[in-house]
């Protein structure tokens, strides 16, 4: 109608609310960003439906190993397991828990109708976990979210103040780089089991990463 470029939409964090073609279909006017492992872009019924598969594989093999709450013996043998922490070995190695990942989004159409995805063109702001932690006044370790918390109590220091020590608190966890696809990413199609899947979410954290992003790319 002529009307081509008259809207521009830049989402953050934005929830899956459209279907498969919707999605794909107003990518030259919507642009979703996405940090990191954010839950949010991800809480759809398609990918809990993903670790429901996942977690069946899961059971299968522990059943084998003997692991369940199926009687005593096997009960006495779970427990044994989880007390070896992650000192134990694995009943599944690195390879198998990626193949059980790529069947379970192989097995969960993406076109089903009840199947919702963020809009557009998709920004996924990435890096590599296993990062330094943040630390209290004891020394104690502590995640980004509670960090942020004890300094919102903080009376006596400025709210300005407090925002400059909020956001530094997410910089461990910043993002350093970049890739673009859609809402039907792979990267996407799993919900991230860890802390950060809500730490990631919040606004100190998207404003770290895209400073981070923005400062390598201008070096």
């Amino acid at each position: 109608n002529g009307n081509e470029g008259l809207l521009k939409v830049i989402a953050f964090a934005s929830p899956p609310i459209l279907d498969y073609d919707t999605s794909l279909s107003c990518s030259p006017f919507v642009t979703t960003i996405v940090n990191n492992s954010d839950i949010i872009p991800r809480a759809s019924m398609a990918n809990l439906l993903i670790m429901m598969e996942i977690l069946k594989k899961v059971k299968r093999k522990m059943k084998d190993h003997g692991l369940s709450l199926a009687d005593g013996t096997s009960t006495m043998a779970l427990i044994k397991k989880l007390s070896q922490g992650k000192e134990g070995e694995m009943i599944m190695s690195p390879e198998e828990i990626g193949q059980v990942v790529d069947d379970a989004k192989e097995a969960v159409s993406l076109r089903d109708p009840d199947h919702l995805y963020v809009g557009g063109k998709v920004i996924v702001m990435y890096d590599t976990w296993g990062k330094k932690q943040n630390t209290n006044e004891d020394g104690e370790t502590e995640t980004s979210m509670k960090a942020e918390e004890n300094i919102s109590h903080k009376d006596k220091i400025p709210q300005q103040e407090k925002d400059i020590e909020i956001e530094k608190l997410y910089s461990n966890d910043a993002a350093r780089g970049v890739f673009t696809s859609d809402g039907t990413a792979r990267v996407l199609r799993l919900i991230e089991i860890d802390e950060r899947m809500l730490s990631d979410h919040l606004s100190p954290a998207y404003r770290s990463s895209i400073r981070s992003i923005l400062s390598h790319t201008s070096m």
